[in-house]
């Protein structure tokens, strides 16, 4: 489910809650709305309210931190490609064919990670790809001379981060919040809302308030759900990057 209809169901239920609260209210005995019951609703809507906003809070800066965790990643991981062209570069025309497989390599980086449609999986491929068919063409490079040789190792050594962080990009998975975890918690916010809804005056001023304050909480949802995929989405990873390293290669 997307993260916009994840928002969208947040705002139904919760605007829906305070909707049956209202009715409920029409429903009950007066005195099942006596000072005292409201005094004890105001302290467990309270209790409920709190822990919701402090796991709100949690879940938005978790989500933030991968979010920029994996920026970094991205900018290490153009970092070394552009290196590994430099290097491969020096070497001299033997390499050649291994720097047209790096743009293989970008060009196969940008297809997994910024699919053509978010329906797209994004994740780590086992199966050979081209980062594997170009540690085997700089394995198999001659050198002739100690700076050949030592090229070639850098080679080999920046192939390995590259697949090492190709993996840790694509390893985290399209969602880290597990699914019970967010019934939970739209679960809580439903029944903030029904309750605050069974003690609200019914005009339209509470009615609009109750929406925007529901729209608030769904837009805190979203937000996280977001940021928790950045590579799909409204919120996403740029992949300019890679587009400038892939314009540098093979120059």
């Amino acid at each position: 489910m997307s993260s916009i209809a994840v928002a969208a169901l947040t705002v139904t239920l919760a605007f829906g809650g305070m909707l049956f609260g209202m009715f409920l209210r029409s429903q009950l005995p007066e005195g099942h709305l006596s000072a005292d019951t409201k005094d004890i609703a105001k302290v467990a809507l309270g209790l409920v309210a709190t822990i919701s906003a402090l796991v709100l809070s949690l879940l938005l800066s978790t989500a933030k931190s991968a979010y920029d965790a994996r920026g970094s990643e991205l900018v290490q991981l153009s970092a070394d490609i552009l290196l590994l062209d430099r290097v491969l570069d020096y070497y001299g025309p033997d390499a050649s064919e291994a720097r047209l497989q790096l743009r293989g390599v970008v060009t196969e980086a940008i297809a997994r990670f910024w699919p053509s449609d978010d329906t797209s999986t994004v994740g780590f491929n086992a199966d050979p790809s081209e980062i594997d068919v170009l540690h085997d063409r700089i394995s198999r490079l001659k050198p002739e001379t100690e700076t050949h040789q030592a090229l070639r190792l850098r080679g080999l050594e920046l192939v390995a981060d590259i697949s090492r962080s190709g993996f840790l990009l694509a390893s985290h998975g399209p969602r880290s919040i597990p699914l019970p975890f967010l019934v939970v918690l739209i679960m809580w916010l439903t029944v903030i809302f029904t309750g605050l809804g069974l003690f609200a005056p019914a005009n339209p001023t509470a009615i609009v308030i109750f929406l925007v304050c529901a729209l608030s909480a769904a837009g805190a949802i979203f937000l996280i759900l977001e940021l928790d995929d950045p590579f799909v989405g409204i919120i996403r990873l740029p992949d300019t990057p890679l587009q400038l390293v892939l314009t540098r290669i093979s120059r």
